[in-house]
């Protein structure tokens, strides 16, 4: 999946600030951190390991979408979330850490 900068920069601005390739992004700017990560990213032997571009930025839109679904999640809104994020039930749960194998009453 291929991003725009722009989409790049807003998952940035709304990213968890403890990590630390969103602070080197906000710092030096989503151009310059997708240059890095595109000679860097997935490469071994390094004290830090450095994600490839799309892996990192589709793992930023995750846990995003994760926060999100903690945040708006009742007992009787899991099929709805799941509908809304294009995820499964059991998914929904599992972001929530509730037992997937635990039937829900709607």
């Amino acid at each position: 999946m291929s991003m725009t900068i722009e989409q790049k920069q807003r998952l940035l601005n709304s990213s968890d600030k403890g990590n630390e390739l969103v602070l080197i992004g906000q710092r030096i700017g989503v151009e310059a951190l997708t240059a890095v990560l595109e000679i860097l990213g997935g490469t071994t032997g390094c004290e830090t390991y450095i994600p490839s571009t799309q892996n990192f930025f589709e793992r930023l839109q995750r846990d995003i979408r994760d926060a999100d679904i903690r945040e708006r999640w009742t007992h009787g809104n899991t099929s709805d979330l799941a509908a809304q994020y294009g995820i499964s039930p059991r998914r929904v749960l599992q972001i929530v850490q509730l037992d997937p194998n635990t039937r829900e009453v709607d």
